[in-house]
């Protein structure tokens, strides 16, 4: 497509956006409204030496969303030398979750490129594979090739375990293609009803209810629909109000 990306009137196409690929060099803020409702995310930078340089932001997120690729299980890690990329990413998964201001967050692990694992596992059997000092970091998976069902599976398996290494850290896990616009708009609609289910909770026992007779029912089930069918900007807005 050489012709129509350098011809003057080109404009790219929502998929050409999707597919462009720039590294993170530095901690990036973005500021959207969705829904009414204002989000502010923090795009950090994965390398070594820049994340002392975010992890004070653990302190003030409400949520973290944690991207592994699942395109690296075959690839050695150019942060590690002995290392496969996919297994350092999830040893860097098992740190994050282990980080004192997280433990109130919301953790959310995005396995990405489900697409390139899909055509990988046809002839690449993870079990086989050797990362750089010689080791087999998924010596443990059998489910053979040509099974994307069973690899993606492991791969969730292995990052639940990488979190609960030392505990119960409970966390959401999704299998996306990240360039597919319609499953990460499901992704992050299931991210959004996780985030009213938390700040809806956590206002049931507290004294906003107490004067909120007029506006919600008196039974917390049909309150708590209420609150979600509202919205998280609802719920904050009232919780504002209330000096919670």
């Amino acid at each position: 497509k050489v012709d129509e990306l350098s011809c003057e009137t080109y404009l790219p196409t929502v998929e050409h956006i999707l597919r462009l690929r720039v590294p993170t060099r530095k901690l990036t803020e973005y500021n959207y409204t969705i829904d009414g409702t204002n989000f502010t995310f923090y795009d950090a930078s994965s390398q070594e030496n820049n994340r002392k340089k975010w992890l004070h932001l653990f302190k003030s997120c409400q949520v973290v969303i944690f991207v592994v690729s699942l395109a690296d299980y075959d690839v050695p890690s150019s942060e590690n030398p002995k290392k496969n990329k996919l297994d350092y990413s999830l040893d860097l998964l098992a740190q994050v979750a282990e980080e004192t201001e997280i433990l109130q967050s919301l953790l959310f692990v995005i396995l990405n490129k489900q697409d390139v694992l899909r055509t990988k596992i046809n002839t690449i059997d993870p079990s086989k594979v050797h990362d750089p000092s010689g080791g087999k970091p998924w010596k443990d998976y059998k489910g053979g090739l040509r099974s994307h069902k069973n690899a993606e599976a492991y791969f969730l398996k292995r990052a639940q375990r990488a979190c609960t290494k030392k505990g119960n850290r409970k966390i959401s896990t999704f299998v996306c293609c990240g360039t597919d616009s319609k499953t990460i708009d499901g992704i992050f609609c299931s991210m959004e009803s996780e985030i009213i289910n938390k700040h809806t909770s956590s206002m049931f026992s507290s004294k906003i209810f107490s004067s909120m007779s007029e506006t919600v029912s008196k039974t917390d089930t049909d309150a708590k629909s209420r609150w979600k069918r509202g919205g998280l900007g609802a719920a904050l807005k009232v919780a504002k109000q209330n000096h919670l």
